[in-house]
């Protein structure tokens, strides 16, 4: 039996990773892959606050805040890109009216925009 891998991307990450490759090889769209590529776009970027992030990165490649945030430390709602809305879902469970309010779709949409810009910064890189 011969077996053929289609639609085979390269990974963005640095570093080995199961997360990545689940992507990759099936279309595996998790939190855990989303909080990598996350923490991959700051590394390279240099930009550590949601705040920077969302200003000063993504709305330069054109990614809307239109996600409404409560920080319950700030009684403040606070717009955020999908990217920031997720992974502070992520890193945030303790925050009971924000919790997983986005769908399985849009964690799809946010992991492939953040492969996208990181493939950006791979190609500049080497």
């Amino acid at each position: 039996m011969t077996r053929e891998i289609l639609n085979a991307e390269e990974g963005v990450i640095r570093y080995s990773s199961l997360n990545e490759i689940n992507f990759i090889a099936y279309g595996h769209a998790s939190e855990e892959y989303h909080n990598e590529l996350y923490g991959a776009l700051q590394k390279v970027t240099d930009l550590w606050s949601i705040a920077e992030f969302d200003n000063e990165l993504l709305n330069k490649w054109k990614c809307p805040q239109d996600k409404g945030w409560f920080n319950s430390k700030r009684n403040t709602l606070e717009k955020l890109t999908i990217h920031s809305y997720i992974r502070n879902c992520i890193h945030h469970p303790e925050n009971a009216i924000n919790q997983k309010k986005y769908t399985d779709e849009e964690l799809e949409r946010s992991i492939k925009e953040m492969r996208n810009l990181l493939s950006k910064f791979k190609t500049t890189a080497d």
